[in-house]
């Protein structure tokens, strides 16, 4: 299966991904770290929707990354969505990350 990242470097488009360590929600905006327990987070989601079709109507195809496996209803995508969802995750400011990202940023812009 191709990630993301990769169907959008395949369609011209001139796409980097990077993870900075130590980095939650809002790390370049909120400035105390906290812990949200009543915030829905989706992170143990293993579905990849390429919106390949939009002005159709439909989302485009959907997969299951982990496995492979192509979603192909209603029902297959509402199975492959209900392990995703659960509660609580961090927010928090990381100064350093912030800093990381705003010259990655303005370098890749350039």
């Amino acid at each position: 299966m191709r990630g993301i990242h990769t169907e959008l470097n395949w369609s011209g488009a001139n796409f980097k991904w990077k993870t900075l360590p130590d980095t939650f929600h809002g790390f370049d905006r909120i400035t105390v770290q906290t812990y949200l327990a009543q915030g829905v987070t989706a992170k143990n989601c293993s579905v990849e929707v390429l919106l390949t079709n939009v002005a159709g109507g439909s989302l485009g195809e959907a997969h299951n990354y982990k496995t492979g496996a192509t979603i192909n209803d209603k029902v297959e995508w509402n199975q492959a969505f209900a392990g995703c969802n659960s509660h609580g995750f961090n927010l928090g400011a990381n100064a350093s990350a912030k800093e990381q990202a705003t010259t990655d940023v303005h370098a890749f812009v350039r």
